[in-house]
């Protein structure tokens, strides 16, 4: 189960014109609104360049240029992992971070792994994380936090 994480902060400039480019007004166009009743909120969206205005919570595929974060399970040099793929806007005011859930699933940390990005499109990349599986059992999320600008 993927869970994306977002965190409504100072509207960025391109996510402010977002809205309205994909035919949203009033309370619709809010960062956390979910006009299409799917339970992904326009900042995750927005995030992961999916179409607010219809139901669509489609998963991020390898090579895609939409979709919400991929999670499967890897090897890395021989060890089990976790890889974690999402899409970045490139300058689209947001700051990614990859979550897991803390010791006995209490909190949230920041992962520590290995990042690739690739563009994948003009204003987007495609990163994958890819973390080492302990021996707890933990969850992951991709925190999107609208930076400002």
């Amino acid at each position: 189960m993927t869970l994306y994480r977002a965190v409504d902060a100072v509207p960025a400039t391109a996510l402010a014109t977002w809205p309205a480019e994909a035919g949203l007004s009033g309370a619709a166009a809010e960062p956390q609104a979910n006009p299409a009743g799917d339970g992904v909120p326009n900042l995750l969206k927005y995030a992961s360049d999916l179409n607010p205005s219809t139901v669509d919570q489609r998963e991020m595929q390898p090579g895609g240029t939409a979709g919400l974060p991929h999670v499967v399970a890897a090897s890395v040099k021989g060890l089990g992992a976790v890889e974690i793929t999402f899409l970045k806007r490139i300058g689209g005011g947001l700051k990614y971070t990859v979550e897991r859930s803390g010791p006995g699933l209490q909190g949230w940390e920041p992962v520590p792994g290995t990042a690739r990005d690739t563009v994948v499109s003009p204003g987007w990349e495609s990163c994958t994380v890819s973390v080492a599986r302990g021996a707890d059992v933990r969850f992951f999320r991709v925190a999107g936090t609208l930076s400002g600008g």
